[in-house]
């Protein structure tokens, strides 16, 4: 006898085995709308109106924020129920997120910064001995005040409200400056500047980015 019900588990089964995700159409957060959205390879992180923040797709390094690394998550889930508690006895609020290959950040509007996920390069900021968090947690470094981030594949990168350039994560290739590509990565914000030198660099001067073809990258002396 055919029975729908175990074709749709079936079929959804399936889908997660492949690594799709569903969500049922139309989709919004209780008594409010997504104000924002950020995307990783892998995983999706919404904030709502109100500064909630809503996570779905893969979780196997805790990127999610849901307390937990299980595998997948199907549907969205509120992450902001169990973030660390200090942005609310502030009265703070959400206001932006970013998403890595295995981890990410989130932005409060007074300028704290908390990050979840793989840690293994340092991406978290979690200090060398936390290789996974998967709680939203402040980096362990105190006094950080920021204006904007972005995470890129294994790298956590901050500009603070008094203008600094912060990168934490891979090094591998300079990402963290010059002075750190031999240790390939750093478990805590450094601060790159604005200084004479860019990432650790000598700056091009407009002759060099001329000689190239306009392109301050390719101006730029290789180092990996």
């Amino acid at each position: 006898e055919h029975n729908p019900y175990n074709q749709q588990h079936h079929q959804q089964l399936q889908q997660q085995q492949a690594g799709v995700v569903q969500i049922a159409v139309p989709w919004r957060p209780p008594e409010t709308k997504i104000a924002t959205i950020a995307a990783g390879p892998g995983h999706v992180l919404a904030l709502s109106g109100c500064g909630g923040v809503w996570g779905w797709g893969s979780n196997e390094c805790g990127q999610l924020g849901l307390g937990h690394n299980n595998s997948w998550q199907s549907t969205p889930a509120n992450s902001t129920q169990v973030l660390d508690g200090a942005w609310k006895a502030a009265g703070d609020v959400i206001v932006s997120a970013a998403c890595g290959d295995s981890h990410s950040a989130l932005l409060a509007g007074s300028g704290a910064v908390y990050t979840a996920g793989c840690n293994k390069q340092g991406q978290c900021a979690q200090g060398i001995m936390l290789q996974m968090c998967p709680v939203f947690s402040q980096p362990m470094q105190e006094g950080i005040v920021a204006a904007a981030g972005a995470c890129g594949a294994a790298n956590t990168v901050l500009a603070t409200a008094s203008g600094r350039l912060l990168v934490c994560g891979d090094s591998s290739c300079g990402q963290c400056g010059a002075a750190h590509i031999k240790q390939g990565c750093c478990h805590e914000f450094i601060d790159l500047g604005p200084e004479v030198t860019w990432h650790g660099l000598n700056r091009p001067t407009p002759a060099q980015v001329t000689a190239v073809g306009g392109s301050v990258i390719d101006a730029l002396p290789k180092v990996c």
